[in-house]
C-alpha cells in the first residue's frame, strides 16, 4: 500500500512539474558558427567572413527602432539583432559593431585599440540585440587566424577607417531558421 502512495505522489509531482514549465524553455536557443577565408591574413589585408545563424534573425534596425533605442523605449527582443566581430577579446572595441550581413568581406586593420601584431589570433563573432545589448546567455563563434606582416603605412595610424560599419545587403533575416 505504501508503494502505491509513493508512486502516486511521484506521478502527481511529475505532472505538476510538467504543467508548470515555462513556455519559453521550449524555444530553441540561437546558435552561431563562423568560417573565415583565408585564415592567414596580412595586416590591412582582406578576408571573407561567413556566418551561419539559427533560431535568430540577423538584420539592421529600422529607423524607428534606432530612434526607440536612443530614447530608451526599445522593447527587448531576444530573437532579432546583429553581430559584433572582435579580434582576440570581446572586451576590446569591435572590428565590426553593426554586422547584419551573413557573408561579407572585411579588412583586418593594423590596430584597433592596440596593435594587431603578426602571429596567432582569433576572430570572435557575438550576437547582440538591435539595441546593442549582448544576447544572454552569450552566443559566440570563434575562428583561428594567423596575422602576417602587412603594409601599415597605408592608413596613417593603422586603424580601420570603416570599423563598426555594416551595410545592408538584402540578406537581413536570412540567418533565421
Amino acid at each position: 500500500m505504501l508503494n502505491k502512495s509513493i508512486l502516486s505522489a511521484l506521478a502527481s509531482a511529475a505532472l505538476l512539474f510538467a504543467c508548470s514549465k515555462d513556455e519559453t524553455s521550449s524555444t530553441p536557443a540561437p546558435t552561431l558558427a563562423m568560417k573565415v577565408n583565408p585564415t592567414s591574413i596580412a595586416q590591412n589585408g582582406s578576408f571573407h567572413v561567413s556566418l551561419t545563424v539559427t533560431n535568430y534573425t540577423v538584420r539592421e534596425p529600422t529607423a524607428e527602432e534606432e530612434a526607440a533605442v536612443e530614447a530608451g523605449t526599445f522593447p527587448s527582443d531576444s530573437s532579432v539583432g546583429h553581430y559584433h566581430l572582435y579580434v582576440d577579446s570581446t572586451d576590446m572595441s569591435p572590428l565590426d559593431a553593426d554586422g547584419a550581413e551573413l557573408e561579407k568581406d572585411e579588412v583586418l586593420p593594423c590596430a584597433l585599440e592596440s596593435a594587431i601584431e603578426p602571429g596567432e589570433h582569433k576572430l570572435i563573432a557575438r550576437l547582440h540585440g538591435l539595441d546593442h545589448k549582448i544576447l544572454l546567455p552569450e552566443v559566440t563563434a570563434t575562428a583561428a587566424i594567423t596575422v602576417t606582416k602587412g603594409d601599415c603605412s597605408a592608413t596613417g595610424n593603422g586603424s580601420a577607417s570603416g570599423a563598426g560599419g555594416g551595410s545592408p545587403s538584402g540578406s537581413g533575416g536570412a540567418g533565421s531558421h
